[in-house]
C-alpha cells in the first residue's frame, strides 16, 4: 500500500527511471490494449516519460515539474490524475522523498506486458472487456494468433541446450557462483502476481467438483486467480461459479478453461442479473458490532450480503437512478486487488454515494479513503462504518477546517429494515439471497437515501 504523497507543484523535482535495461514501448500493445483504459493525457504522459529516460540517473539530475507541465500543457491536478492511471494499470511506480533541495518524485517506468500476458492478467483484461465491448475484445484477442500456425500434427525436432552446447564442467561450480552473484544484483520482476483478499469462497470444493466434471487439476490451479477475482467482483458463489466455468471450457479440443471466454460469460451473467433482478449471492461474515446501533448493525448486514458491483448497482437504482460505469467496475477491481474486503468496499460506496451525495465513485476520492482505512487496518463493514462515525465526531475546542479530502454532514442512519435483515435471522445458514431479499435490500437503500435527503433540508 502506497503512502500519501505531497501534491505536485511546478517547483517539485522529478526523475524518470526503469528497472529494465532494454526498456522499449511496444506501441501496438500500448495503443491497442492499454490506451482504452487510459485518458488521452495519461497515454501521452507514458510516451513523454519514456522519452526522458537517461543513462545512470541520479537525484542530482532531477528536473522540475514545471517543464513537464509546460510540455503537456496541463495543470498539476490533471497530471496527478494521469499519473494515477499509469500506476493503476502497472505502467508506473512512483516514489518520493524530501531532501535539502526539496521534494522529488522518482517515476519508475514498468515494462509493458506482452499481448498474451495482458489477456492473462485478470483485472486488466476484464477492464478492457468492459471498456471496448465483446466484439472488439474478441478481435484484439484474435490478433495474438495472426502469425501462429498450429504444429499439432507435425513432428517436433527442436534441439535442446545440451544437444548443441557442451559446457566445461570443470569450471561449472565457479561459473554458477558468478551467475548467482550477478542475478542477486538484478531487480526482480515488476509484474509479480497480486494476492486477492481471502474470504469464505471455497475454491478447494469448487475444484473438486469441476475435476469430477472432467476438468484437470492443473488447469484449475492455473485459473485460480481469475476465478477468485470474478467471485469477488460479482459475488458469484461456488455452485453458480461451477456452472459458469463449465460454460467456458473448450470441450472437444483441449478440455481446458478459456480465460477470455470465462470473463465474457461472467460479464454477460452479471448484465442479465442486474436487468431482470435475479438472485445475487451473499458472503458470510462474522462481525464485531460493538458501538453500533441496531439500524447500523443492519446496514452492516446488507453490506455483507451483496457483492460490490451488485451493491453499487442496487444503491444507484434506489437513490435516484444511474448505472455502474466501467470506470467504477475498474475502481472496485483495483480495491479488491489492493486487499480491501468486499463488505468494506460496500460501506465505502455507501459513504460516497449516499453520505457525500455524489453520483459516481471518483478514483482519487476513493483511493484516499481506502488508503486511510488500510492504514487503520479496517477489515470489516462494521469497522468501516465505525471509522466514518469517528470521523464525523466533532472535536472539542476545535472548529472544523476546510480542505478535508472527504466530509460527512450526517449522523446515524435511523430506519427500520426488512424482516430478513432483523436480528436473529443471522443465525440461519447463509445461502444465496433470494429475489425478495434483494428487493428488500433495495428498499432499505432507498429509505436510507430518503432519510439522508431529509436531514439535508
Amino acid at each position: 500500500m502506497k503512502q500519501a504523497m505531497p501534491p505536485v507543484t511546478p517547483k517539485t523535482g522529478y526523475l524518470v527511471t526503469t528497472m529494465a535495461g532494454d526498456f522499449t514501448l511496444n506501441q501496438a500493445v500500448l495503443t491497442n490494449l492499454y490506451q482504452p483504459l487510459l485518458s488521452p493525457l495519461a497515454y501521452v504522459l507514458e510516451n513523454v516519460l519514456a522519452a526522458q529516460l537517461q543513462v545512470h540517473p541520479s537525484l542530482a539530475d532531477r528536473r522540475l515539474h514545471s517543464q513537464l507541465l509546460t510540455l503537456l500543457n496541463t495543470g498539476a491536478g490533471k497530471l496527478e490524475a494521469a499519473r494515477d492511471q499509469l500506476e493503476a494499470v502497472g505502467l508506473l511506480k512512483t516514489f518520493f522523498q524530501e531532501d535539502a533541495v526539496g521534494t522529488v518524485f522518482v517515476y519508475q517506468l514498468q515494462s509493458l506486458l506482452s499481448g498474451q500476458d495482458f489477456f492473462e492478467e485478470d483485472l486488466l483484461s476484464t477492464k478492457l472487456l468492459q471498456v471496448v465491448g465483446e466484439q472488439r475484445f474478441q478481435q484484439l484477442a484474435a490478433q495474438l494468433k495472426r502469425y501462429y500456425y498450429d504444429p499439432a500434427k507435425l513432428t517436433e525436432i527442436t534441439h535442446g541446450f545440451f544437444d548443441v552446447f557442451n559446457p566445461d564442467r570443470t569450471s561449472l561450480t565457479a561459473d554458477q557462483q558468478l551467475t548467482d552473484k550477478v542475478k542477486a544484483t538484478l531487480p526482480t520482476s515488476s509484474h509479480q502476481e497480486e494476492l486477492l483478499p481471502a474470504d469464505g469462497f471455497d475454491f478447494a470444493l469448487l475444484a473438486k467438483q469441476l475435476v469430477g466434471d472432467g476438468l484437470m487439476e492443473d488447469d484449475l490451479q492455473a485459473n485460480r486467480q481469475l476465478i477468485i477475482s470474478q467471485h469477488l467482483m460479482y459475488g458469484i458463489e461456488e455452485l453458480q461459479m461451477r456452472q459458469l466455468v463449465l460454460q467456458a471450457v473448450d470441450w472437444g479440443t483441449s478440455n481446458r478453461i478459456d480465460p477470455r471466454q470465462l470473463k465474457l460469460v461472467v460479464a454477460g451473467q452479471f448484465e442479465n442479473t442486474t436487468k431482470v433482478g435475479q438472485e445475487q449471492p451473499q458472503a458470510a461474515t462474522t462481525e464485531k458490532l460493538t458501538g453500533l446501533s441496531t439500524q447500523e448493525k443492519q446496514l452492516v448486514k446488507v453490506a455483507s450480503d451483496l457483492a460490490p458491483v451488485t451493491f453499487l448497482a442496487t444503491l444507484k437504482q434506489q437513490t435516484g437512478g444511474g448505472f455502474v460505469t466501467s470506470n467504477e467496475k475498474y475502481i472496485i477491481s483495483n480495491l479488491l486487488n489492493q486487499g480491501l474486503a468486499p463488505e468494506v468496499i460496500n460501506i465505502l460506496s455507501y459513504d460516497v454515494i449516499v453520505q457525500q451525495d455524489l453520483p459516481t465513485l471518483r478514483k482519487n476520492l476513493v483511493d484516499t479513503i481506502a488508503n486511510s482505512w488500510q492504514r487503520g487496518h479496517i477489515r470489516t463493514a462494521s469497522e468501516a462504518l465505525q471509522e466514518i462515525k469517528n470521523f464525523n465526531k466533532p472535536r472539542p475546542g476545535k472548529k472544523s477546517k476546510g480542505g478535508k479530502v472527504y466530509r460527512h454532514r450526517r449522523g446515524r442512519v435511523k430506519e427500520q429494515l426488512p424482516d430478513w435483515a432483523q436480528a436473529g435471522q443471522s443465525e440461519k445458514k447463509k445461502t444465496k439471497a433470494s429475489a425478495a431479499q434483494l428487493r428488500e435490500s433495495q428498499q432499505l437503500l432507498a429509505k436510507l437515501k430518503q432519510k439522508h435527503d431529509n436531514q439535508k433540508k
